[in-house]
């Protein structure tokens, strides 16, 4: 379980944000020398957040994304139970 007030800034160090991030409405302020990183920020709507043993949010509905979480989840988003087809 996690529980916090306002909102969960999370600084990612290890990969840059793409180009088309930069034009994109989702951009989250930051102070210059964190231009490099990618930034996002968690707003808790429903206290507390639980979690599946993989890491997974229970309650989706939980949470609001921003920044560069909330660009990239839409493509990220797959039933947990999925399993690539690698036959055809």
């Amino acid at each position: 379980m996690m529980n916090f007030k306002d909102g969960l800034y999370v600084i990612y160090k290890n990969e840059k944000e793409i180009p088309s991030f930069n034009f994109s409405a989702l951009k989250q302020a930051r102070p210059p020398e964190l231009n490099d990183y990618q930034i996002s920020v968690v707003n808790l709507l429903e206290a507390p957040v639980r979690f599946y043993v993989n890491g997974g949010v229970l309650e989706t509905r939980s949470l609001i994304y921003k920044g560069y979480w909330a660009y990239e989840k839409m493509a990220d988003m797959v039933p947990m139970d999925y399993i690539i087809n690698t036959k055809e």
